[in-house]
C-alpha cells in the first residue's frame, strides 16, 4: 500500500539506544543525492560495469503521520 511506511530506530550495538528520543512511524518526504559534496565528482577506478562514486551525500526527510500528545512523548516519542 501506498505510502510505503518506515520504522526508524536509533541502535547502539545490537539494541535500541534509549538515550535518543524514539520516532513514531513516518514515510520519506524527499530524498536527494549529491554525489558532488566537494565541488568534483570523484570514483573508484572503472571496471567493466563503470565506476562507482568514491563519494556521495545523501539526505533523506522523513514525515511523522502520528501527531504528539503527552502520552506519546511520556512513552519516548
Amino acid at each position: 500500500n501506498l505510502p510505503s511506511q518506515f520504522e526508524i530506530r536509533y541502535m547502539y550495538k545490537d539494541k535500541e539506544n534509549l538515550y535518543i528520543p524514539k520516532i513514531s512511524r513516518c514515510v520519506l518526504t524527499s530524498m536527494d543525492v549529491d554525489y558532488t559534496p566537494n565541488e568534483v565528482f570523484t570514483t573508484f577506478r572503472g571496471d567493466g560495469d563503470g565506476a562507482a562514486p568514491n563519494i556521495m551525500n545523501m539526505a533523506l526527510n522523513f514525515t511523522e503521520l502520528e501527531i504528539m500528545t503527552k502520552d506519546t512523548i511520556a512513552q519516548g516519542y
